[in-house]
């Protein structure tokens, strides 16, 4: 997908075309990113961010699909694969603790293998929805080997393989989260915390 940047605190716009490259970004600066109405494919989302120096990334991930009209939107009903594999393998991205994920309604595969293989990962952001869908967040953390915490999962209404493999392969992972669901589904555990040598 094409996708609208700044770097200019907003200023003024450029448009990326899909599978090309931004002008570089000196260290210390920030780059700025929207779209409306991006339609996600069904493998592989709106599309993967590549980089190739160290980067933090924080802001309101809404700004991808609804543009300027980002604020108060938690809805992502009906938008299967939103998020996925955004980040995935992009080794550079070191913090994502500010990134706001505010969305409480979720759509199938949603955020699924959003930072799988990002293995220089310190942090993760906060996950707020307390009810899931379908492969929500499966792989979205696998093969993350620097996180060492895991984010709060309040989510007590489960869907199928919805926490499948998110944490497989975090061999720095130390603590577990808690998990509050009373009801479960089927395979909405599956290999969560597979090969996660870590763990006390």
């Amino acid at each position: 997908n094409d996708l609208q940047y700044s770097l200019d605190d907003g200023v003024t716009w450029q448009t990326l075309t899909a599978g090309t490259s931004t002008p570089t970004i000196s260290a210390g600066n920030k780059i700025l990113w929207k779209q409306t109405g991006l339609t996600p494919a069904s493998d592989i989302g709106i599309g993967t961010f590549k980089a190739t120096k160290n980067f933090n990334v924080y802001g309101n991930i809404m700004s991808l699909h609804f543009g300027d009209d980002f604020i108060g939107k938690t809805d992502l009903t009906g938008i299967s694969t939103a998020y996925a594999k955004l980040f995935e393998d992009c080794l550079y991205i070191k913090n994502a603790e500010n990134l706001i994920l505010p969305a409480t309604k979720l759509a199938d595969s949603c955020y699924e293998y959003m930072f799988s293989g990002c293995q220089y990962l310190l942090t993760a952001p906060e996950l707020p929805a307390t009810t899931l869908a379908s492969w929500c967040y499966t792989n979205m953390f696998s093969s993350c080997y620097s996180l060492t915490t895991a984010p709060d999962l309040p989510a007590k209404t489960l869907a199928e393989y919805c926490y499948g493999y998110m944490f497989s392969f975090c061999n720095s992972l130390k603590t577990a989260p808690e998990l509050p669901a009373k009801t479960l589904t089927y395979s909405c555990y599956n290999s969560m915390f597979y090969n996660c040598y870590s763990l006390t």
